[in-house]
Parts: C-alpha cells; structure tokens; sequence
C-alpha cells in the first residue's frame, strides 16, 4: 500500500488552524473521498496529561517546555500519524516541528541550529506540505481576547507572537517548496478557497 500524504497546519495561535483544519479534512474525505485522520499537537495521541502541563506553563528551565513538546511528538508519531501514513491515509496535523522551530527558537530565543539537530535524530516523519496560515500578531490579539481564557501560550503578548510570525517567515523562505503561506486575515470560507488551491496538485493528480 502507498504511504499516505502528510499536511500539517501551521500559524500563530488564533489565525484559524482548527477552524481550516476542519474544512480541509470533509472536504478531503467527503468529495475527494480519501481516508483522513485529522489530529492536533500537543496531545492528539490520545493522553491529553502533557498539553495540560504544556498549556499550564511555569517552566524555570529553558528546555523544559521544548522537550515536553518533542517527547508529545515522538510518541504521536510512533501511536498515530506513523501508522495512519503506513494505512494510506491522508494525514491533517495541527501543529507540528514548524512549531517548535518558531515558537521556540524565534519566540523563545533557543537556538535554531540546535532544534534542527535534534529533530534530525529523532527521524520523525516529515510533512509532505505545510500550510502557514499567515496572521498580524495585532489581528491575532484580537483573535484571542474575543475568545477569552487564553492558556500560558496565548497569553505571552504581541511582541513574543511578532517574533514567532517572523520565525514562520524564515521558515517559509528556507523551505518554500513545502511550506506554502496562505493569508489568513480573510473569511474563512476565502481563506480554505486559497488552502484547496495549494493542496489541489497534491490531492487530485
């Protein structure tokens, strides 16, 4: 059987990732009538214990928080997405290493180089094209505070999320033939029309 297709969703926190990734996911296994698993990180292996600790936050030590996220990742991969891709599946992420990389490295200020080599141990499967959904760290804030209850990520301020929208940047031009950026301060519905047009070639060859 052919190894399934690998989307993650990427973007700062409030620019729509659950909202698209929902709409990607019918319409895949709707009208393209393609087997689907849609899954999110932290905790999308099914123990929501580490994204509760993760969300909490409070951490003193300058790894702590990354290495939580890795060992999420690790054990996500080996339970579902590894799996899913071996039955076929398309695979719909929310979050994944982009995230780490931006939140971490540009936002957090650790050092790029030295996530990248760590990711490269842990040989973790790698997304077939990723879907930045491309969001002002002032339109986002509005975003959040709509919503109310933001959790010890959300709630870290414009400046740390102008720094993570600039790592997604960096990540974007370094990678441009798998990362694809999408505008996200549209409609949801114009944002999607703009996701199933990166995705099309990919789903309907």
């Amino acid at each position: 059987m052919p190894r399934g297709l690998f989307v993650t969703i990427e973007g700062v926190d409030g620019s729509g990732k659950t909202t698209q990734a929902s709409k990607l996911a019918s319409w895949i296994g709707d009208q393209l009538g393609r087997r689907v698993l849609w899954t999110r990180e932290p905790g999308g292996w099914g123990d929501d214990g580490i994204r509760e600790m993760l969300l909490k936050g409070g951490w003193q030590g300058p790894y702590t928080e990354t290495l939580l996220f890795l060992a999420d990742r690790c054990e996500h991969c080996a339970r579902v997405i590894g799996p899913a891709l071996e039955e076929g599946r398309v695979v719909i992420c929310e979050r994944y290493q982009d995230s780490t990389l931006a939140y971490q490295a540009f936002g957090s200020g650790l050092g790029l180089e030295d996530l990248d080599r760590i990711s490269s141990v842990l040989a973790l499967p790698r997304p077939d094209v990723t879907i930045w959904l491309d969001l002002g760290p002032e339109e986002a804030a509005l975003r959040l505070s709509s919503r109310g209850g933001m959790d010890a990520i959300e709630s870290r301020g414009m400046d740390f999320f102008a720094r993570v929208r600039d790592g997604y940047r960096v990540l974007w031009e370094r990678d441009p033939s798998r990362i694809r950026r999408v505008p996200a301060d549209g409609s949801p519905e114009r944002v999607f029309e703009l996701i199933k047009g990166e995705l099309v070639r990919l789903l309907c060859p």
